[in-house]
């Protein structure tokens, strides 16, 4: 899949989402341990932002697994010629309105290996209602995919989404950036699609 230019380019990473079979443990795990707060619940969907107020992890009853990763992109961009050109490239997207806090409008698509992507146009921020323990991190870092073919994963995600290649090891292991920092998406070598890991960046002392 190749275009002229990026059907969408990703400015930066926001959030990711997971489903888990126990949703309240894995909150406990994120309060206590890693230092996110909870901002807000819906039903059975638990929000939990940094403490620099920017939502980061959204739980989700459900198998476990990693359920869809969110990027910002530019306030420039028209949503509706965005919408059209993913479904153009068959990566079926989708049109949501007040689907998270601080998020008014959301367009999620479908990659290649299945893996959701949302992305965002604007936010506000989004504190949470109690006091953040833990390491109290600042943000979502960057997320690292498994894939049966780096080459071509990363050859789509340029193409289509606008990262930039920052390095390889070897052919096995490739890392992209949306912005300045060095990589906030990674691809492993390995059999199948999947989450190889993910890391917060912790708050400057």
């Amino acid at each position: 899949m190749s275009t002229q230019a990026p059907i969408a380019r990703f400015t930066r990473l926001r959030h990711v989402t997971f489903t888990s079979p126990d949703p309240e443990r894995l909150l406990d795990y994120y309060r206590g341990v890693i230092g996110l707060g909870l901002v807000a619940r819906d039903g059975d969907r638990l929000f939990l932002a940094s403490e620099s107020e920017q939502l980061s992890l959204v739980i989700e009853p459900g198998d476990a697994a990693l359920g869809s990763i969110a990027f910002e992109i530019s306030p420039e961009v028209e949503i509706d010629a965005l919408g059209a050109a993913l479904k153009q490239a068959d990566l079926r997207p989708e049109l949501r309105s007040d689907p998270l806090p601080g998020v008014s409008r959301l367009l999620s698509f479908t990659d290649p290996e299945g893996t959701r992507f949302e992305l965002i146009q604007g936010w506000t921020p989004t504190p949470a209602q109690e006091r953040i323990g833990g390491f109290a991190v600042a943000k979502l870092g960057h997320v690292a995919l498994r894939t049966p073919d780096p080459k071509a994963a990363s050859e789509c995600y340029a193409n289509v989404m606008g990262l930039r290649v920052s390095d390889w090891i070897e052919d096995r292991f490739v890392f992209m950036r949306s912005g300045f920092e060095h990589h906030t998406l990674n691809f492993a070598r390995a059999p199948v699609r999947s989450l190889h890991h993910f890391a917060f960046e912790l708050r400057g002392p």
